[in-house]
């Protein structure tokens, strides 16, 4: 299993950034979020999602969310953007619709009292 710590190096090495220039702080922040991202798209009707924890499958896609979420820090919903012959447009606010379609919901049916009685 992916620790924490393991994950806050990967998006280190990912966004080629050092400890200088963003704490550890800051990128449990963004996996944080990421994990929300992750866990919000696998269980879409679950009301609390809280205590759950990132399937091991699925914690190199959440340092991959969190990359991104990095990288456009500054640059949220940013739809297009042209300098000096780049452009730029992102296909979502948040995570490219690229990494969302890894994560594969989870749905069951939910048991619901019955009773024969009338009443």
């Amino acid at each position: 299993m992916t620790t924490e710590a393991e994950k806050l190096e990967i998006l280190r090495v990912l966004c080629g950034l050092t400890a200088e220039q963003m704490p550890n702080s800051s990128l449990t922040i963004y996996l944080d979020l990421a994990k929300g991202i992750v866990l919000n798209r696998m269980y879409p009707y679950a009301v609390d999602v809280s205590g759950v924890d990132v399937p091991e499958k699925y914690a190199m896609v959440q340092c991959q969310i969190a990359n991104e979420l990095v990288l456009k820090h500054g640059a949220e919903g940013e739809v297009a953007h042209v300098e000096e012959g780049v452009s730029r447009t992102y296909e979502n606010a948040d995570v490219s619709n690229s990494l969302l379609k890894k994560i594969v919901p989870c749905v069951h049916v939910l048991s619901v009292p019955f009773s024969t009685e009338e009443g």
